[in-house]
C-alpha cells in the first residue's frame, strides 16, 4: 500500500484523519470486518501525537445496494457526489429500474447522499428530463440546496419522436449541502478573443472562471452495437473530470452510489481523487471493475 509522509502539524494531522484511506476491493463478506478495521485505525491515529505515515489511496468498488452502503459510510465524510441515477425507464429486465421502484426509494437515496456529504460540499446528479420536477422537490425535501440546473448535449437514438422534440439534452442537478463552497478555478472555458485583447481586461489568463450552465460537450459516449448491449448511456469520462476538478481537490473522496460502467471512478483516478462506488447489479459491477483494471494497466 502506498503511503504519504507528513510532519507533526495539527492542521495537516486533522486533514489526513479526515481522509483515512484503505485500498481494497470490498465484497459483502468482508465489509463488516474491514469497516471495524477502519474504525480501529481512526481511533489509533487520533490517540497519536504525531503521525509519520498514513495510507494515501482509498479505492472502494462494491457490489451492494447503495442504501446499505450509505449506512456504513460515516456522516460528513464525502467530499463530492457525482452520479447518474436510475431513470425509471425499465432499462434492464434484471435491474430495478421500474418507475414504481425508483420513485419509492429515491427519497431515501437522496437522504443518504445528503448525510454522507461534508458541509458545503457539492453533489451532481444526472436526472431524466420528464422527471426533473420530482428530483428537485425530493432534493429540497432532504435539505439540499439547489444551486443550478446544468445541461449538456447528449447522444440519442435516431428514432423519430412524433409531435415532440428530441431528448438530446442531459440535465444535471447541481446541489450542495447547505451553503455551497466556492467552485475551484479551472482552466476550462476560454475567454473570448475579443475580450482577451480588450484594453479593459486586466486578467492575463486566457481562461475565464465564469462557468456556463449550458456545457457544450456530450455528457455520454456515442453508443455502438457492442456498448448498447452493455450500457446504453455510458457517461463521458472527460466531462466527469471537469466536474470533479471544479468541486473537489486532489485526494478528496468522490462517491458514486450508481457506478454503472465505472465512469465516475475512472475520472476520479485520473484526477488523483479517491473514490467510493457501488452498484447492486452484478453485471455493472463486473464491467466497472474491468474498466478500472484496464485503466490501471
Amino acid at each position: 500500500m502506498k503511503t504519504k509522509s507528513i510532519q507533526s502539524n495539527p492542521q495537516k494531522f486533522d486533514s489526513f484523519i479526515d481522509k483515512i484511506k484503505i485500498s481494497v476491493d470490498y465484497t459483502d463478506s468482508t465489509w463488516n470486518s474491514k469497516s471495524q478495521d477502519l474504525e480501529l485505525i481512526k481511533n489509533s491515529l487520533h490517540n497519536l501525537q504525531t503521525v509519520n505515515q498514513v495510507p494515501s489511496n482509498l479505492f472502494w468498488l462494491h457490489n451492494k445496494d447503495c442504501l446499505s452502503l450509505m449506512k456504513k459510510i460515516p456522516n460528513n465524510s464525502i467530499d463530492l457526489i457525482l452520479t447518474d441515477v436510475p431513470f425509471g425507464v425499465n432499462f434492464k429486465w434484471n435491474y430495478c429500474d421500474s418507475p414504481s421502484y425508483v420513485f419509492s426509494v429515491y427519497n431515501d437515496w437522496l437522504k443518504g447522499m445528503f448525510e454522507s456529504l461534508k458541509d458545503w460540499a457539492h453533489c451532481y446528479i444526472f436526472v431524466p428530463t420528464l422527471e426533473l420536477d420530482k428530483w428537485i422537490s425530493a432534493a429540497k425535501l432532504v435539505w439540499f440546496t439547489l444551486k443550478n440546473i446544468l445541461s449538456t448535449r447528449s447522444y440519442t437514438s435516431n428514432c423519430f419522436i412524433p409531435n415532440n422534440f428530441k431528448f438530446d439534452t442531459q440535465l444535471i442537478l447541481f446541489l450542495s449541502k447547505w451553503k455551497a463552497k466556492d467552485l475551484n478555478k479551472v482552466n476550462w472555458v476560454r475567454t473570448s478573443q475579443s475580450w482577451f485583447n480588450d484594453k479593459r481586461n486586466t486578467n492575463p489568463n486566457p481562461f475565464t472562471f465564469s462557468y456556463p450552465s449550458f456545457i457544450d460537450v456530450f455528457a455520454n459516449k456515442k453508443a455502438n452495437r457492442v456498448s448498447k448491449n452493455i450500457h446504453w448511456n455510458e457517461k463521458n469520462v472527460l466531462f466527469c473530470e471537469i466536474l470533479i476538478k471544479l468541486s473537489s481537490n486532489p485526494w478528496d473522496i468522490v462517491f458514486d452510489p450508481f457506478v454503472w460502467s465505472g465512469t465516475t471512478a475512472i475520472a476520479a483516478i485520473k484526477q488523483n481523487r479517491n473514490y467510493i462506488a457501488t452498484d447492486n447489479n452484478k453485471d455493472n459491477y463486473k464491467l466497472a471493475k474491468q474498466n478500472i483494471k484496464n485503466l490501471k494497466n
